[in-house]
């Protein structure tokens, strides 16, 4: 029996997370996040999450064979340094001193480099490990530990979850290593590259250095940008300057990295100074929006599409296979997905649902699996890999807080009951879902139907920007009539656009651009969820919910029964079902 721990920790990573294989079968697989109940994640190593997959194995941290890290730090002892001390030859040209204070406080770009590279050599990163290690319950001799390249992490993670025995993957994000974006065909357990771009042509740090422009927090608010985009409009000049900041080929895209993080910095971390000089004064966190931000996003955002088009369309042709995973952050961007999903080369599109960084860890568990004689791959990608909230759980919680709660005899008809009557409920249900969308296991569930619902749920019980749009869950049958098509929709990734008609009856989950990113149920993998669907069917006319994650803004997804009554009462839900028991906070 192999027993494989994949980890990733904030050093290379913005998702600490953790998963656990034995003999290759998925046991378990969360980010660090759900259980520190800090956004992101602020740790080198996801202890938390490593004690509580070990239990889930009833396992100890000595029966663990292999740990295998999601970046590859063997490079890092004379590769990247060679590399990065080109970098700072080759554009320290377009870098001045700092002339003011605030410059100087945020010390030299170039130092904190260094500093982070040296915290990436191997020995240095083995003893975090063995650090983490300690305090999930190690007392023996620390396991061996192998390190793998971020983006064949990656492209492992989509590949072998994808349920195709034959792939093209195309990996996109910030960076893993020095390389930026990755194209690999997957054929059985071999995965092969194809080609790759490096930094500092990066589409992660070209969306990023917008982000941070527009008075958001990078590599965490992107999915604002994007929703942004969708008030703005074509603007010749925003669209003109696009074209020169992020050139587009057949082959590819460059990026001008004078913009960003190898440009003169004194606004921002991510966007350089040519950015502030081009398009005016950044915006303040909490200023109002301007048509031109809504414009500029529109820039970014088309920008971007037409770069992903391009690389896709080069990776289902060199890799000779229509079937395409897309993978890493920049896969979690919806609108642009949507547009992939629509080209003519695509036959058939795969986001993973945890595509973003804590995906490494799993991808590094398969592919140090596979290195030990076992095939980690799987019919469909594991989404339920996380902690579950059991009927036991939910009542200890509830005794525990001294609440009542009853058990309705047919609880998805009594929930949709509420729901149709105007009601914003919490929904808990089994194992914890992976990745960044509550897919019906940690969910706030409300109408679909009016604009009034979303706007409702944006003001008293996520406390977030009313312009963001939401989600839905429904049927199948109800995505086949609605979408037009019977794509594969299952983790809530792919954007599709609404007829008119349709957009309007389900206004709580249409955005102002006619798109929706709706998650289509399969009624055997959550049979209560689906109920609640056909029970909404018969009282709205539409086998539809509004579905956003379980919790409010700036807080990670509940993943225990006391997170979920916490979230509860300081939120305006009204009721909130915990397994069997629902909680009403007033009577209907």
């Amino acid at each position: 029996m192999a027993v494989v721990l994949g980890i990733l920790g904030t050093d290379s990573g913005h998702h600490p997370a953790a998963a656990l294989l034995v003999d290759g079968r998925l046991i378990a697989f969360a980010e660090e996040e759900r259980f520190t109940r800090h956004k992101g994640g602020i740790v080198p190593f996801p202890t938390r999450a490593t004690s509580w997959a070990l239990a889930e194995a009833s396992l100890a941290a000595a029966d663990v064979d292999r740990v295998a890290y999601g970046w590859d730090c063997e490079r890092y002892r004379w590769e990247m340094p060679l590399r990065f001390g080109w970098h700072h030859l080759k554009y320290r040209g377009q870098r001045k001193p700092p002339p003011t204070a605030l410059n100087t406080a945020r010390g030299d770009g170039w130092v904190r480099g260094f500093t982070w590279l040296a915290q990436h050599r191997p020995g240095w990163v083995r003893h975090r490990i063995e650090q983490g290690l300690r305090d999930a319950g190690l007392s023996g001799a620390v396991p061996p530990v192998s390190f793998h390249a971020h983006h064949r992490c990656h492209a492992a993670s989509a590949a072998w979850g994808s349920g195709r025995t034959r792939t093209a993957v195309l990996v996109a994000d910030g960076s893993g290593e020095n390389i930026s974006t990755s194209a690999w065909a997957a054929q059985g357990l071999e995965l092969t590259k194809l080609w790759d771009h490096a930094l500092p042509d990066s589409l992660g740090w070209f969306y990023s250095a917008f982000t941070e422009y527009l008075g958001f927090m990078p590599n965490r608010h992107e999915g604002k940008l994007m929703g942004l985009a969708a008030y703005g409009r074509p603007r010749d000049e925003f669209v003109a300057a696009m074209a020169e900041i992020l050139p587009i080929d057949g082959d590819g895209f460059r990026f001008e990295p004078s913009f960003s993080k190898y440009g003169h910095r004194s606004w921002g971390e991510h966007f350089s100074d040519r950015v502030v000089e081009r398009f005016g004064q950044p915006r303040s966190d909490d200023a109002p929006f301007e048509a031109a931000h809504h414009d500029l996003a529109w820039a970014v955002q088309d920008r971007l599409e037409q770069a992903l088009s391009a690389l896709a369309r080069r990776t289902v042709r060199d890799a000779d296979c229509d079937a395409l995973a897309v993978v890493g952050g920049i896969a979690m961007n919806c609108k642009a997905n949507g547009v992939l999903d629509a080209l003519p080369e695509v036959d058939e599109l795969f986001v993973p649902p945890a595509a973003d960084d804590a995906g490494a860890a799993l991808g590094a568990a398969m592919l140090a699996a596979v290195q030990l004689g076992d095939d980690p791959r799987t019919d469909a990608y594991p989404v339920a890999t996380g902690p579950a909230v059991t009927a036991d759980d939910a009542e200890r919680a509830l005794r525990s807080a001294q609440l009542q709660a009853h058990t309705p005899a047919n609880l998805p008809d009594r929930v949709a009951e509420l729901i149709a009557e105007g009601a914003v409920v919490g929904w808990v249900q089994g194992r914890m879902e992976c990745g960044a969308r509550a897919l019906g296991r940690r969910s706030i569930l409300a109408s679909p139907t009016t604009a009034a619902s979303r706007d409702r749920v944006n003001a008293q019980v996520k406390f977030r920007e009313a312009w963001r749009p939401f989600a839905p869950s429904m049927t199948g049958s109800k995505a086949a009539t609605l979408l037009g098509h019977r794509r594969p929709r299952p983790h809530m990734l792919v954007a599709d656009t609404l007829p008119e008609s349709q957009a309007h009856a389900l206004a709580g989950v249409t955005h102002v651009d006619g798109s929706v990113r709706a998650q289509v149920v399969d009624r055997d993998e959550q049979p209560e969820y689906h109920a609640l669907l056909r029970a909404l069917g018969r009282r709205t006319g539409h086998e539809a919910v509004l579905n956003t994650s379980f919790n409010l803004r700036g807080e990670p997804i509940v993943c225990s029964a006391p997170d979920a009554l916490r979230t509860f009462y300081s939120s305006g839900m009204d009721a909130l079902v915990l397994g069997p028991w629902l909680l009403e906070k007033r009577a209907k």
